[in-house]
C-alpha cells in the first residue's frame, strides 16, 4: 500500500467508470492510499498540491501495479523547463497543464556533444 498526503486538484480515473473523477482546488481530493488488490482500481491519475512550492502525482497501473511518479516541484524542475497545455477529454471544461524538463546529456549520435532532453514531465493543475 502507498499513502500519498495532500490537498489535491486534478483527477482519477476509476477502473469501473466511464469518466475520470475530477477534483477541484473548491472540491479536492484529499490523501489517497494506493491498494493492488483493491477493485476498482485507479487506471491512471494526475493530482497537484500547490501548498508548498507544489507537489506532483502521478499515477498508472498498469500488470497488476501502480506505477507512482512523485515531484516536488521546486526541487526536481530546475533548468530548462516548458510549459504545455491539454484539452482535456471528459474533464468537464478544463485544461490540463504540464511542466516538461529537458536536461543537458552527451549523445555519443552527435559525436559526444550535449544535446538537450526531456527527463520528466508532472501535472501542475488545471485551467478553466
Amino acid at each position: 500500500m502507498k499513502k500519498i498526503e495532500g490537498t489535491f486538484e486534478g483527477y482519477l480515473w476509476w477502473s469501473d467508470q466511464q469518466d475520470p473523477e475530477v477534483y477541484t482546488k473548491e472540491k479536492p481530493q484529499t490523501d489517497l492510499e494506493l491498494n493492488e488488490n483493491e477493485n476498482p482500481f485507479i487506471i491512471e491519475g494526475h493530482l497537484y498540491d500547490a501548498t508548498n512550492g507544489g507537489h506532483s502525482v502521478s499515477i498508472k497501473y498498469v500488470d497488476g501495479k501502480y506505477i507512482v511518479n512523485e515531484y516536488d516541484m521546486q526541487k526536481d524542475f530546475v533548468g530548462k523547463v516548458v510549459n504545455h497545455r491539454y484539452r482535456g477529454n471528459k474533464m468537464k471544461g478544463h485544461n490540463l497543464l504540464f511542466k516538461e524538463l529537458w536536461e543537458p546529456e552527451k549523445d555519443p549520435l552527435c559525436c559526444g556533444m550535449e544535446v538537450l532532453r526531456a527527463t520528466k514531465v508532472a501535472f501542475v493543475g488545471f485551467e478553466k
